[in-house]
């Protein structure tokens, strides 16, 4: 099923359906991975590690004393595998920042940059102790799913739900004011985790009013990657001066850090102009506004599909596909009678009333 509560779910019981389809996945892929797809298992177990946190941080106060154990458990997993993941995002982040910055490269381009973190990232794929960090990793996830099935929540519908959503949010906001005294990486990073869990917890209760939640959803993730992609753009910088010999040399350095530079800078003000319109609302509004979507589901079911009726009920014939002169002829085998300048639409009126679709 999807990462999503279900309205004729229990908390507790939507909370043990995610936990064990999000570690079953992860300890699949990491106990199936070869050498040829270990990059791809690594980067899908890391977004299960955070979609777990995600998933208990929403009823984290229910959750009482098992949220710590089962966090830093699915936080370590997700450590374990950060030298295998971190040095192949880098080199996708240097090929984003190259392929948006075509002008702004240094005539002979940075080849030796990224051959430096190429040979980086293919190091860490290589490393001798790679195997024992997926088999940590996946000793973690078990771990941290043990401590999530054996908790009792002790709390109820969105009693369970709510408080978690209100931390959540207040974290962000919080983080955004900060951001707003200062631009300062590590308090960037700290808001795109805060931004993170919000967009997870939308996620998680998007069913109960989807043609609101799903918008908010997309603009939470988007904030998300904006936030993600100018950190990544400071790895790239604070590798590349910790060692520039090993990147070509200061020259190529500095011109890829100029543009990482200049592009964090652009991501950042979009994303605090972003930031400020979802995190308008103050924590008790918002969380008022998310639980009323969640009363309402639970009493009226799951929203459908409103509109006008053709949309909704689009016709099952192929008589709109027909030219004036197929009409013609589909109403002369139907016995209609004749008009000597009939309608496209006059003619397929007369045939579905007729029944002769």
């Amino acid at each position: 099923m999807a990462y999503a509560f279900d309205v004729d779910e229990t908390v507790p019981g939507a909370v043990r359906r995610i936990a064990d389809e999000q570690v079953e996945r992860a300890v699949s892929a990491l106990e199936q991975a070869g050498d040829d797809d270990l990059e791809a298992a690594v980067h899908d177990c890391r977004k299960r590690a955070k979609k777990l946190r995600g998933l208990i941080r929403l009823v984290r106060p229910a959750l009482g004393p098992a949220f710590r154990p089962a966090n830093e458990s699915f936080r370590d997993a997700g450590r374990e595998l950060s030298g295998l993941r971190d040095a192949q995002a880098a080199v996708a982040a240097f090929d984003a920042v190259v392929a948006a910055s075509p002008d702004m490269l240094p005539q002979g381009g940075v080849r030796e940059v990224r051959a430096g973190l190429t040979a980086l990232a293919e190091s860490a794929t290589q490393a001798e102790d790679r195997q024992a960090r997926t088999e940590r990793a996946v000793d973690l996830f078990r771990a941290g799913h043990r401590h999530v099935t054996h908790a009792k929540l002790d709390a109820k519908g969105w009693a369970a739900v709510g408080p978690g959503v209100k931390m959540t949010y207040r974290a962000g906001r919080r983080a955004l004011a900060e951001m707003c005294r200062h631009t300062d990486p590590t308090v960037m990073h700290e808001w795109r985790k805060r931004s993170k869990d919000a967009w997870y917890h939308v996620r998680l209760l998007g069913d109960s009013a989807p043609s609101v939640l799903e918008p908010l959803e997309d603009r939470f993730h988007h904030l998300s990657d904006a936030l993600g992609d100018a950190h990544d753009m400071v790895v790239i910088r604070d590798r590349l001066h910790a060692s520039p010999d090993d990147f070509g040399g200061q020259a190529q350095v500095r011109a890829v850090c100029d543009v990482a530079d200049s592009r964090r800078a652009k991501l950042e003000r979009r994303a605090m102009r972003l930031g400020v319109r979802l995190y308008a609302e103050k924590p008790s509004t918002y969380v008022d506004r998310v639980g009323a979507y969640w009363d309402i589901w639970h009493e009226t079911g799951d929203e459908k599909p409103a509109g006008g009726l053709a949309d909704l009920f689009p016709p099952t014939d192929d008589l709109e596909a027909l030219d004036l002169e197929q009409l013609r002829d589909r109403a002369g085998d139907a016995a209609l009678p004749g008009h000597l300048y009939p309608s496209k639409a006059q003619l397929i009126g007369e045939l579905r009333a007729a029944g002769a679709t």
